[in-house]
């Protein structure tokens, strides 16, 4: 048996052994729901600050409003990244717009970049906290 989250070796007799793995399997649940908490968590501040120094615009006041909100409930954790005072901005940036007399103004892909790694880091942290895919 591996050692790690939700791991001890204990003597238990034969009319204590279902209360004993129900206690194994609650502590086991309580520890991965802190490592799932703690690897949204971790993750979401780690996107907040590759988005602070991503694209090659200028626009500091920009890059600083970039937060994450971790919000905790009974049976889900969810992070929401996002751009609080300029969040208008975002789309135009990501994607371009027109100008008013004509043309367009180019794109500055900044946050899809970092999109698609999202997941892979959260995966990354998750399985580092638990202790390793041969666990799960």
């Amino acid at each position: 048996m591996a050692h790690g989250i939700g791991s001890a070796r204990t003597k238990v007799n034969a009319g204590k052994f279902e209360t004993a793995v129900t206690t194994i399997l609650d502590d086991f649940e309580t520890d991965c729901y802190q490592a799932v908490y703690l690897a949204i968590k971790e993750t979401a501040e780690e996107v907040v600050q590759m988005l602070k120094s991503a694209g090659d615009f200028r626009g500091n006041k920009y890059r600083k409003s970039w937060k994450a909100e971790v919000t905790q409930r009974r049976l889900y954790t969810t992070a929401v990244v996002h751009n609080v005072k300029y969040y208008r901005l975002t789309h135009l940036l990501e994607f371009g717009h027109a100008k008013q007399n004509g043309g367009r103004v180019r794109a500055f892909p900044h946050i899809e970049p970092i999109n698609e790694k999202t997941g892979e880091m959260f995966e990354d942290k998750l399985t580092q906290m638990i202790g390793g895919a041969d666990r799960l």
